[in-house]
């Protein structure tokens, strides 16, 4: 009897997944902390916190942080920010912080 083809299977791996998440990680693992706007700028990686969960999945200790940024009309938002738990995270302000 042939095996059932279920529509996982007929999916292609994507390619940039793996170095997507190796990018994050190891921006991640020298000290930084990255915010969905720097991933986009840095990289062109639109779904930042897909990329967090499989690492969070494959084991990292990643946090998020809530910050207060301004948005583009001028109204406070709230937005994440990861880092690696545990360690010192650069004094790094990312473009967005920069504009509150």
């Amino acid at each position: 009897m042939p095996t059932p083809v279920t529509v996982a299977s007929k999916i292609e791996p994507r390619r940039n997944t793996m170095s997507q998440e190796a990018k994050v990680l190891s921006f991640l693992q020298e000290g930084n902390s990255i915010t969905s706007l720097d991933a986009f700028k840095f990289w062109g990686i639109t779904r930042i916190s897909a990329r967090i969960y499989t690492l969070k999945k494959a084991g990292h200790n990643i946090v998020r942080h809530d910050i207060q940024v301004i948005d583009r009309k001028g109204q406070k938002a709230t937005i994440g920010r990861w880092s690696l738990g545990g360690e010192k995270v650069n004094d790094y302000v990312s473009q967005m912080e920069m504009a509150v």
